[in-house]
């Protein structure tokens, strides 16, 4: 199982923020044991591959990830990229009904909020990072 990171050439995020990303990424894949390889896109406002997108976007057919970080910090980037992972675990584990989907709660969508906020809330605990909230 692995993933790649990609990020926007007009993203402004420097060294550090990029690699705490991919330390929470990590941390996500072994929360969520997860099993398939899959991609993040760190993008900067619109993405003509993803124009319909909110603040984040899973893809259920290629596993990819996108999410909007213009003007975010962190750690809220890293809570919508904890979400759309919710979202790779539940399809890997057959809990996705397509039929019963919306995006504006539900249960699908109440797991992916509430679980992403265990993730990071258990991540800060765990790397003693409460100065996440700030960058």
């Amino acid at each position: 199982m692995s993933f790649t990171l990609y990020k926007s050439e007009a993203l402004e995020l420097d060294d550090n923020q990029y690699n705490i990303i991919k330390i929470f990424i990590n941390y996500c894949i072994d929360f969520l044991k997860l099993t398939e390889d899959f991609n993040v896109y760190l993008v900067n406002g619109d993405d003509p591959d993803k124009p319909d997108m909110t603040l984040a976007c899973f893809d259920m057919k290629t596993n990819d990830v996108w999410v909007r970080c213009n003007g975010r910090i962190v750690m809220d980037i890293c809570r919508s990229i904890a979400h759309e992972l919710v979202h790779l675990k539940q399809k890997i584990y057959n809990e996705i009904d397509m039929s019963d989907y919306t995006d504006i709660g539900g249960k699908i969508e109440d797991e992916a909020n509430s679980v992403a906020g265990i993730i990071c809330k258990s991540f800060v605990k765990k790397y003693n990072c409460k100065w996440i909230y700030n960058i």
